[in-house]
């Protein structure tokens, strides 16, 4: 053996070392652009949008027993590959001010947390005759993730005709559409498209 081979030999073991350690100790681990990308593709392969692709990511991490943290550039720079979807997509998840994004395992469950630049940050999008007004709290999102239903939802408001309420809980339905739960108004299903490549 070659004593220039020693240092593969040592580096690989302990950067898997680092990760477990990290994963015990219930820390998020980072992620790469690539493993980025690696998901978007397998959403546009199943015309999954941004909310399943979001799910099938903090599911798939938590059966690992890991929590991901992805950071907002790659999260840019996979948008200017990918379409993410229309404006009640964008308004959920403003890819031009995330900071980062944790996926996977909190607490022996799924879950999904973006952190923003700045705080707060509000976002629109349009619901049949109405302009509806998005607030995010600087960190947000879904702390109990099923496979059709994402509850614990925190952080993330809507106002609109009936006033401000607070979101309860997001339930993926037939194709692209998205029950959104509201504590004080209806509870108004909008269609966000799959994720394409453009």
């Amino acid at each position: 053996m070659k004593i220039t081979q020693l240092p593969k030999l040592i580096v690989i073991p302990v950067l898997a070392l680092t990760l477990l350690s990290r994963a015990i100790a219930g820390e998020p681990v980072e992620g790469t652009r690539q493993e980025l990308e690696e998901h978007a593709r397998y959403a546009v392969s199943h015309r999954y949008n941004a909310v399943q692709l979001l799910r099938d990511m903090a599911r798939d991490y938590t059966r690992q027993g890991l929590a991901v943290r992805f950071l907002g550039d790659d999260l840019r720079e996979l948008s200017r590959n990918y379409s993410l979807g229309n404006d009640v997509a964008m308004a959920l998840l403003p890819v031009e001010q995330v900071d980062s994004f944790v996926a996977g395992e909190r607490d022996g469950k799924a879950h999904f947390a973006v952190t923003l630049k700045t705080e707060p940050v509000k976002t629109y999008f349009r619901y049949l005759f109405f302009r509806i007004e998005v607030l995010l709290e600087r960190t947000y999102g879904a702390y109990d993730i099923g496979e059709q239903v994402m509850t614990d939802i925190r952080g993330l408001q809507i106002n609109g005709p009936m006033g401000t309420s607070r979101v309860v809980s997001l339930s993926l339905g037939n194709g692209n559409d998205v029950q959104v739960t509201l504590d004080r108004a209806p509870h108004p299903t909008v269609k966000i498209p799959p994720i394409t490549e453009k």
